[in-house]
């Protein structure tokens, strides 16, 4: 009887460890945690003189698998508590139950670097305290030093977004 109680605790030991390794080692290497406070600039898609201070802050967690952020968002004072990127789909958040699509997002797949194109007009009212007669977008990268950066680095996301969705069309 002995015997058997040692076998079913060794069993019972084995089927934890085992259990335990492949939770540990199945769902940590998709999940990236990711907390960033960036004070950057903001700029318009047409008109090259428009410069605009703006911080950003994002905690929550990247799946690299899908290559989705989800978590908070704020943009200068404005603060979302849930919100999900999603590189080349939007920015899509939720203010006291109400969903806002806030724009477009292209990152790169360690969400390392990404450019936001932020295109509700409310939003645009709320960060630049000016009405949008022009109808531009604003542009942030991150990391960016300056307008240059900020569009170059805007058109390569957004490039090699589109080459990965015509590569996986084929």
């Amino acid at each position: 009887m002995n015997n058997y109680k040692k076998y079913y605790t060794f069993l019972s030991l084995l089927v934890i460890i085992v259990l335990g390794t492949w939770y540990t080692f199945s769902k940590t290497p998709n999940s990236k945690k990711i907390v960033i406070a960036y004070n950057g600039d903001t700029y318009k898609t047409i008109n090259p003189d428009y410069k605009k201070n703006i911080k950003i802050e994002l905690d929550g967690n990247y799946d690299k698998k899908t290559e989705k952020y989800i978590g908070k968002l704020a943009i200068n004072e404005k603060k979302y508590n849930y919100c999900m990127l999603s590189s080349g789909f939007g920015v899509i958040c939720y203010d006291q139950n109400i969903r806002i699509r806030l724009g477009q997002i292209y990152a790169d797949s360690s969400f390392n670097r990404f450019t936001i194109e932020i295109e509700d007009y409310q939003t645009i009212l709320d960060l630049t305290k000016e009405l949008n007669q022009q109808k531009e977008n604003l542009i942030i990268s991150y990391p960016s030093n300056s307008r240059d950066q900020t569009m170059i680095l805007y058109n390569s996301l957004q490039n090699d977004y589109y080459d990965k969705v015509e590569k996986s069309s084929k």
